[in-house]
């Protein structure tokens, strides 16, 4: 596959990640685990799939030649050990209770799993996107700028987000923290954290779906000034004029990767 399509790729994966993982409680909690966004994941991860004792099993070996185990419930255990193992500790019958040594390990699993919970879930997230190929070249970024810049020009809206969104992974971009927050625009932008000092955002895109209006303000701006903050809203009223605006935005964030990628 192409460069795009596997950073496509790649955030479908931590889309169905963060999904997953709002609804992945404490012990004891109420929340369901996504089960469908779960297996989704797992399946990307190369996982497959095996039904055992109505235990939804997901298995593969690793590199080393072990077998590596997610349970698919609420808990997401990950085991490294064999399948009967696994479904002995689970799902146990009554005559494999009666034995006390199979009792001990039904009552600790510590020897064998590895992760629970959303430590699971990022472990296969991370598994899945290991298996695309991320490297890229400035061709890559030139398809991905002129696939937005002519989105824009069409008023393509998914086509500019998408362009946006494949830009932002590469930067490291973030939705923009509640106090930048601008109603019925996209904002993303590098947040910025110091110790001893509030926390910054900047530079930022500001992008209207509604009226195909892309603006891009170099500064960065701390949390708590609310001068220039309300500088970005005078600036989404038609107020005061952005840094860039249009096809000029997906030209400058071209540049800030190449300038961050020491490989090129």
């Amino acid at each position: 596959m192409s460069f795009k399509r596997n950073l496509l790729e790649k955030l479908k994966i931590k889309e169905l990640t963060q999904k997953v993982l709002t609804t992945v409680g404490p012990v004891g909690s109420p929340l369901k685990v996504d089960r469908e966004a779960m297996s989704l994941l797992l399946n990307s991860a190369r996982y497959t799939k095996k039904r055992e004792r109505e235990l939804d099993l997901y298995c593969k070996e690793t590199a080393a030649g072990e077998s590596r185990i997610l349970v698919l419930d609420n808990d997401l255990n990950i085991y490294h050990t064999t399948m009967d193992d696994v479904i002995l500790r689970k799902n146990p019958t009554v005559k494999e209770m009666i034995s006390i040594r199979n009792a001990i390990k039904i009552l600790n699993d510590k020897d064998v799993v590895v992760s629970k919970k959303t430590d699971s879930v990022q472990a296969v997230e991370k598994e899945a996107i290991d298996f695309l190929d991320l490297t890229f070249e400035l061709s890559d970024l030139e398809e991905i700028e002129k696939d937005g810049i002519a989105d824009l020009e069409t008023g393509n809206t998914e086509g500019v987000m998408e362009s946006l969104e494949l830009f932002s992974d590469l930067l490291g971009y973030e939705d923009a923290p509640k106090t930048f927050r601008l109603g019925g625009y996209k904002v993303k932008g590098l947040l910025i954290t110091k110790e001893g000092r509030s926390p910054a955002y900047g530079p930022i895109f500001i992008y209207s779906s509604q009226e195909n209006v892309l603006m891009f303000v170099e500064d960065v701006i701390e949390t708590h000034d609310k001068e220039k903050i309300g500088f970005l809203r005078q600036i989404t009223m038609g107020k005061e004029k952005a840094d860039l605006e249009g096809a000029g935005v997906f030209e400058y964030l071209k540049k800030a990767i190449i300038a961050v990628s020491p490989e090129m």
